[in-house]
């Protein structure tokens, strides 16, 4: 789903699916919490499909692709909640707030895009 705001020169895209989740889909091995697959996740290819020798086919751009583009972004998915507000650090990667909260099946992404302008 997306809405754009005019009078706050802003967009806000929401994405629901009600698979298994991240931490589930990468291996619940692979990540010691919700919380670090999440982050991982965050990472271009991490959750892309792979080849039968175990390298990246397809996909795994997505929740890179929303972080890199979002001023506000919130994901949850498992027991974690991971926020941020327009805050970047200095590679310019959204510093998200890892929280606990109940468990979900699947994944929410709820991103806000402002207008350059209001970036400033």
């Amino acid at each position: 789903m997306a809405q754009a705001y005019p009078d706050e020169a802003s967009i806000e895209v929401a994405i629901a699916d009600v698979g298994c989740g991240i931490r589930a889909a990468l291996g619940e091995e692979r990540y010691p919490s919700d919380a670090e697959a999440i982050a991982a996740a965050l990472r271009e290819e991490v959750t892309g499909r792979r080849d039968a020798a175990g390298n990246p086919a397809e996909g795994g751009y997505g929740l890179p692709t929303v972080a890199a583009e979002s001023d506000v972004l919130e994901i949850r998915s498992g027991s974690a909640r991971l926020t941020s507000n327009v805050i970047r650090n200095a590679q310019g990667e959204l510093i998200l707030k890892p929280r606990s909260v109940p468990p979900l099946d699947g994944t929410q992404v709820a991103a806000t895009i402002l207008d350059q302008g209001q970036r400033d």
